[in-house]
């Protein structure tokens, strides 16, 4: 009887050992920026953009006359809000709502300087996604669909490649964006929601729509087909990273020539 209380009473320590120990163990760190500085070169400006969070909810970002204001429903972001100041006075800029379905972005209802547009994605089997744009007029109760066609694709999360459609004076015109990624994290990648915003995101100045990696080239094409004119520009972009692998710095270059440096706050 001795033996089988002692070899209880020894149980029973090492339960409450474990117990203290897992009290004590300290939570994963969720990594978020809380600022971003963004610099030229030639030094004419230099801006600095704070961020708020509730856990990894992103509520609200701001720079000097400038806000955006967030809220979620469960882990999904259903509205954003941007505010822009001058001379003390704050006016609403734009509002934008986000509908979803299956945990897939399907319409986006935006107001901006009192004009409304609606965008549709949808999901090819592919895995390509195509955005329709439309105009509201609220007023007249009707919806006219834009002449301009986006076909979204996606490797492993990251927006690679935009194609444009769309006409201006009985002219046709196609776009198309490639980006390209690297394999660290992006500086946005632990906020909640982000991942499926698609291309609506505006988190960054270049790669806003990036949460899973950090974008590190951009090339651009356009080509009108009256007269087969192609218009080409390529955008790179260098980071440095800390030890978890997130990026510390960024240096943006223009035709070889360095024009940015963003610095990350975390």
């Amino acid at each position: 009887m001795k033996k089988m209380y002692f070899f209880l009473l020894s149980c029973l320590t090492v339960l409450v050992s474990c117990n203290n120990d897992d009290e004590k163990s300290p939570e994963k760190k969720l990594i978020l920026p809380k600022s971003i500085i963004s610099k030229s070169v030639n030094g004419s400006y230099t801006s600095v953009t704070n961020f708020l969070y509730d856990g990894n909810k992103i509520l609200k970002i701001s720079s000097s006359n400038k806000r955006n204001e967030y809220v979620y429903e469960g882990d999904k972001i259903v509205k954003e809000t941007k505010y822009s100041s001058e001379s003390g006075i704050e006016l609403k800029i734009s509002e934008t709502s986000f509908t979803y379905e299956n945990d897939k972005l399907v319409v986006v209802d935006k107001i901006s300087e009192g004009t409304r547009f609606k965008y549709l994605y949808i999901y090819n089997e592919d895995g390509t996604v195509n955005r329709e744009e439309y105009l509201i007029n609220d007023k007249m109760g009707k919806e006219l669909k834009t002449p301009t066609l986006q076909t979204l694709s996606f490797t492993e999360g990251n927006l690679t490649k935009i194609e444009s459609y769309y006409e201006y004076d009985s002219i046709t015109f196609s776009e198309t964006y490639l980006f390209n990624y690297d394999t660290s994290n992006s500086a946005f990648k632990n906020i909640l929601g982000l991942k499926y915003l698609l291309n609506e995101g505006n988190l960054d100045t270049i790669g806003s729509f990036s949460a899973i990696n950090n974008l590190n080239r951009v090339s651009h094409y356009t080509t009108c087909q009256s007269d087969n004119i192609k218009y080409n520009y390529t955008t790179g972009v260098k980071y440095e990273y800390n030890k978890e692998g997130y990026p510390t710095k960024k240096i943006s270059f223009a035709v070889d020539d360095v024009n940015e440096i963003t610095e990350y706050i975390y």
